[in-house]
């Protein structure tokens, strides 16, 4: 599964690493807004006698609070154009990163909600974990557990969407089947792809200290390598989930992918 993102990667670099490129562009350009806005409405009174500090702290809060939503919108666009971009490559009918990043803005609704789904029923187990926890003195292990193996079997619930069209509930309803019927599967590929991420930049850390001043740049070379090869990953076991659970064909995959445009 993960060499083949990678073979996969390697055969489309130029396209994933343009997209990446686009998109950290996007959250530089939203910094330098909100930096200026900064600025403007919340550093410059600092200068001038009689400011009131709580204006200042709702201005810092606010500022804070518009770029925390940009930034979060900017993501699930990003993150529904680039399955659609995988998706549409895995199957064989590539689409442009124009067309990708519109399709990104026209299900940014749809995605904000399945995101937002997946979220709340995560924290939910949370919090009924950590009330068990105060309330009948269970060990905090199994709740963690428990939280992160929902979260896991939540996990194909905006690949479901892209692909089959799936909106809302329906979505990780669709997620929960496919992923608990194969779920050490998927455990083992997450845990292998962070644990082999994890071991990237470890490497990249020692580099950079060897390298010095190249360090800033290896590091932004990996970030825009390593966001679409987890896509890879991650939408290529959504389709082998679908082969395992009912002998999905690439027809099939190019069909639905045409009624969820």
């Amino acid at each position: 599964m993960i060499s083949g993102a990678f073979s996969h990667f390697k055969e489309n670099w130029k396209t994933l690493i343009g997209f990446s490129a686009v998109f950290f562009v996007a959250l530089i350009a939203i910094g330098l807004v909100l930096g200026l806005l900064l600025i403007g409405l919340v550093l410059r009174p600092l200068f001038h006698s009689g400011t009131n500090p709580g204006m200042l702290g709702a201005g810092f809060l606010g500022t804070f609070l518009l770029m925390y939503g940009l930034v979060f919108v900017a993501a699930m666009v990003m993150t529904g154009a680039l399955t659609r971009l995988v998706a549409t490559e895995l199957a064989g009918v590539p689409i442009t990163i124009s067309q990708s990043l519109s399709y990104g803005m026209r299900r940014l609704g749809s995605i904000l909600w399945v995101s937002l789904l997946v979220f709340f029923a995560v924290l939910a187990a949370e919090l009924v974990g950590l009330l068990l926890v105060l309330a009948v003195r269970i060990l905090i292990l199994p709740v963690y557990l428990a939280t992160s193996a929902l979260g896991l079997t939540l996990s194909m619930a905006v690949p479901v969407l892209v692909v089959e069209g799936a909106r809302g509930p329906q979505a990780l309803t669709r997620s929960w089947q496919l992923v608990s019927k194969h779920f050490w599967h998927v455990l083992g590929t997450f845990a292998l792809m962070y644990l082999l991420v994890f071991a990237i930049f470890v490497g990249v850390m020692i580099v950079s200290v060897v390298l010095k001043g190249f360090g800033i740049l290896i590091g932004l070379g990996l970030d825009l390598a390593l966001f679409p090869i987890l896509s890879l990953v991650i939408v290529g076991l959504y389709m082998n989930l679908r082969v395992k659970s009912g002998g999905l064909t690439l027809e099939m995959v190019r069909t639905e992918l045409s009624g969820s445009a």
